[in-house]
């Protein structure tokens, strides 16, 4: 079968991790103890530092590359760490968007994190592949809500959320205490 690579982290702190080098090491490794034929090479298709939640999709040029040669028959498989490194977004129609052009293109995700290989023009596919897409959605929603939370509480009692501090203040961690820059 003829495979591509799509690796892709979120943050700044992730690329700095050399979590994309981690990918780009394992699975071109998990593609070939599949048996399957590299068709470009791993770094063809990388979004280093892009995000997968809605409304982004304009900034992940490699996706945007692999849904236009997926769409143009060049592959047959994508190999991806996890459905999440395609989308997390909590837009169905941005997660249709993505799993749709690979439905229509007839090309099977494999997750080399689970070694399933789903194939999404298949009623299984399909639903394996909606589930890990609303899963991945399901994780950032938490995440964000438990995020808002314990900035919410660090500010209820008068301590720096996590973030950068707001223009035109400075906050000494050490005392506690706010003052103007």
């Amino acid at each position: 079968m003829r495979a591509v690579i799509y690796a892709r982290v979120s943050s700044a702190a992730q690329r700095d991790r050399e979590t994309i080098a981690a990918q780009l090491r394992d699975l071109p490794a998990f593609a070939e103890r599949q048996g399957w034929t590299l068709v470009k090479l791993a770094e063809t298709y990388v979004d280093d530092g892009r995000t997968a939640k809605a409304g982004h999709l304009d900034a992940r040029t490699g996706l945007a590359a692999l849904l236009r040669d997926a769409a143009a028959g060049d592959f047959d498989v994508v190999v991806v760490a996890d459905v999440d490194r395609l989308t997390r977004a909590d837009d169905m129609a941005e997660r249709g968007f993505i799993f749709g052009a690979l439905q229509r293109a007839k090309i099977k995700i494999a997750s080399a994190n689970s070694g399933a290989v789903s194939d999404p023009s298949t009623g299984e596919g399909d639903l394996l592949i909606s589930l890990g897409g609303y899963f991945a959605a399901e994780w950032g929603r938490k995440h964000r809500s438990r995020i808002m939370a314990g900035k919410a509480t660090a500010m209820a009692r008068g301590r720096k959320p996590a973030g950068p501090t707001p223009y035109g203040l400075l906050y000494a961690r050490a005392t506690g205490v706010w003052s103007v820059d």
